[in-house]
């Protein structure tokens, strides 16, 4: 990582019910800056993962596609992951008494 700290607060986590693979949306405070509506996505037999926000269009041909409203920096990705899977997992044993994965 850079010369400069990080501070990543999950401030909300929400569980999405029946959306296939998506399981929850996380609002998370990066050095001050509120950013929303990251992603957990759990696909069958995998570890669950994070994805950004993103916004839903239609292509030309009429296909939905997304496309990512913000990139975080590569060294800063893992510290997003870890702490939304956190949340994700606490919310998880909280709810069921288990855990996410």
């Amino acid at each position: 990582m850079d010369n400069y700290s990080i501070a990543i607060t999950v401030e909300n986590i929400r569980p999405i019910n029946n959306a296939g693979s998506l399981r929850a949306s996380a609002d998370l405070r990066v050095n001050g800056w509120l950013m929303k509506n990251f992603r957990v996505v759990q696909q069958d037999g995998q570890r669950p993962w994070v994805s950004v926000p993103q916004v839903e269009y239609r292509t030309r041909e009429g296909k939905r596609a997304f496309s990512n409203i913000l990139e975080p920096p590569d060294d800063v990705k893992p510290l997003i992951q870890a702490a939304v899977l956190e949340a994700y997992d606490r919310m998880i044993s909280d709810r069921s008494g288990g855990t996410a994965w």
